[in-house]
Order: structure tokens, then sequence, then C-alpha cells
């Protein structure tokens, strides 16, 4: 469903590849993506002062807003948004690490039913709204809009962005 979405990295190929441990054959799973020439992780590591200059922000703020607008449309959120799973190419950026996603059903009535396991999803506390770490550690689960969570990770990343540290 996120195939061909401007500003979310594109897989290429996936297979089933044979290799062999002490004489028994295991299949392993092989996932063939975009190669991108950094993460956002690495050029604020580089960058002086651990800051990214304003306008090289804006731009990629841009296109991950887009990334994140495209994918919500098709009904999936992200949940693990970091300046590690932010890919770079010649100054385009696109989103990537897709695998703690999540698909958000629509039912009658406006209710969004979670397809898939809670325990599943993947993330990184520092950048995890409140809500969402909230519902990691109590009985209710998730009763909120989990797009929002993208934005909440979206605005921690922009303060990343901007010198202030956090840990992945």
């Amino acid at each position: 469903d996120l195939i061909g979405l401007e500003n979310i990295l594109t897989f290429v190929e996936s297979g089933n590849f044979p290799f062999v441990i002490e004489e028994t054959n295991y299949f392993h799973l092989e996932i063939l993506m975009e190669l991108a020439d950094y993460t956002l992780k690495d050029e604020i590591q580089k960058s002086p002062n651990k800051r990214i200059g304003e306008a090289k922000l804006l731009n990629y703020m841009r296109q991950i807003t887009t990334g994140l607008l495209n994918a919500s449309k098709k009904h999936y959120a992200h949940l693990d948004l970091k300046p590690a799973n932010i890919l770079i190419f010649k100054n385009n950026a696109k989103i990537g690490d897709w695998g703690g996603s999540v698909f958000l059903k629509h039912n009658q009535g406006g209710s969004i039913s979670l397809i898939g396991s809670q325990e599943a999803i993947a993330f990184s506390e520092a950048f995890a709204s409140p809500e969402f770490l909230a519902s990691c550690y109590d009985d209710e689960g998730i009763n909120f809009n989990l797009h929002l969570c993208d934005i909440y990770s979206l605005g921690i990343l922009v303060l990343n962005c901007c010198g202030i540290p956090l840990k992945e």
C-alpha cells in the first residue's frame, strides 16, 4: 500500500534465499530497498553544534510531513519516527523502517481499529508521545489517534535537529 508514495522509502524486491548452517538448509527473508546517502541522524552528528541549518531543516520537514500525510491517507501510522529512520538522498528526505508501523482500519461510526498486535509495535521512547507511552503500560490499550503520535514525534525530531540531544 505504501509503495510508490512520495517521501517514503522505495521497496525494490524481497524473497526467500537459501543459506546453509552446519549442513542444514534454512531460508531467510531478504528485503532490497533504495540505498540512501546517509540518515538524518548521521547529518545531525556531523553538523556543527549538532544542528542542521534552518533552510535545510525546513526542506526536510516539508518532505517528511509529505511522507507522513501520504501514509496517513493510506491509513498507516509509522510510530517510530526518529532521525535514524529518515534517509537522505541528495537533500531529499524519505521515511524508512516501516517494520513497526500499523495499519488503521476505519470502522462504521468513526472508530478506528488497530490491525496487528500492539505488542509488536517497535518505537523509541525519546520520540514517542506521552499518550502512546501510557498506552503501552496500561490495560486500556489505544484509545486515541495514532497519526497524532507521528506528529508529536516529528516535533521532537525538529528539536533534535535544532541541537537538543535525545537518546534513541
